[in-house]
């Protein structure tokens, strides 16, 4: 049972071309949308009584298909809060060529599709980036 939640505008695709020198797709790679998804547990006693075996497998894939993201520049930061209360929950900010793109990445994390985690998708404003990382083209105005 997949849980999952869309809050987005839209975005303009910065999908790269046939012929895109290094530059252009850098260039395309700093344009891209900035997301966040928020995730918390469909079981929510789960986090104070403890996952099933089942759920620790598919919290794994979670957990490698996140690290996988990362390592591809995708994913920025992915954690969650310390509490386990039904007030927990956990966040991965992220950078996606459009929003069609961004909410495919949420469909596919694994504790999402399998339905041991439901999911909200937010576009994301950055007001300050990353120390080293260039501003996104959804930047809050000031």
């Amino acid at each position: 049972m997949e849980c999952f939640f869309l809050h987005c505008g839209s975005h303009n695709s910065g999908q790269a071309k046939a012929g895109t020198t290094y530059f252009e797709a850098r260039q395309r790679i700093r344009a891209m949308a900035w997301f966040i998804y928020k995730i918390q547990p469909v079981r929510m006693d789960a986090l104070a009584k403890g996952w099933t075996e089942s759920e620790v497998r598919i919290v794994d894939e979670h957990f490698s298909y996140l690290k996988g993201l990362h390592s591809e520049g995708t994913v920025l930061l992915a954690g969650r809060t310390t509490n386990t209360d039904s007030s927990s929950f956990g966040i991965i900010i992220f950078k996606a060529e459009s929003e069609k793109r961004a909410a495919a990445i949420v469909r596919n994390d694994p504790a999402v599709r399998k339905g041991v985690f439901r999911a909200e998708l937010f576009s994301f404003g950055v007001a300050l980036p990353i120390i080293g990382e260039p501003s996104s083209k959804n930047q809050l105005a000031h």
